[in-house]
């Protein structure tokens, strides 16, 4: 047997290799979220309802990329209160003026260390 193995579509949650791509990121999601103390409720597949493919294509950590958002940082990731935007727009709408996370975000997990100063 080969070292490391390949894929295996066979013990996958969804064998289609298009959906599966999706699962990791949407259970990623969903263990952020719990870490944050945010609420969820958001299933697997409205998830992939809002990430159709051409979205999906779009999808990224740039600033023209596309990312999913809470309308309303306060009501939590439920299938009303979600959109996907540009991660411009969606950083815009998270952080405070001084350039740290929104009042929320600061108090929870990883959230209370100090942002990394550039000094390249």
């Amino acid at each position: 047997m080969a070292w490391p193995p390949g894929p295996r579509p066979t013990v996958w949650m969804h064998p289609d290799p298009d959906i599966h791509k999706k699962y990791t990121p949407y259970q990623r999601m969903k263990a952020q979220a719990h870490y944050r103390g945010e609420e969820f409720s958001l299933t697997f597949e409205q998830y992939c309802e809002f990430w159709t493919e051409d979205r999906w294509q779009c999808r990224g950590r740039g600033i023209s990329d596309l990312c999913m958002s809470m309308r309303d940082l306060e009501k939590g990731w439920h299938y009303d209160n979600i959109e996907i935007i540009l991660r411009r727009d969606q950083l815009k709408k998270t952080r405070r003026p001084d350039g740290f996370w929104n009042e929320k975000h600061a108090t929870s997990g990883n959230a209370n260390r100090q942002p990394q100063k550039n000094t390249a």
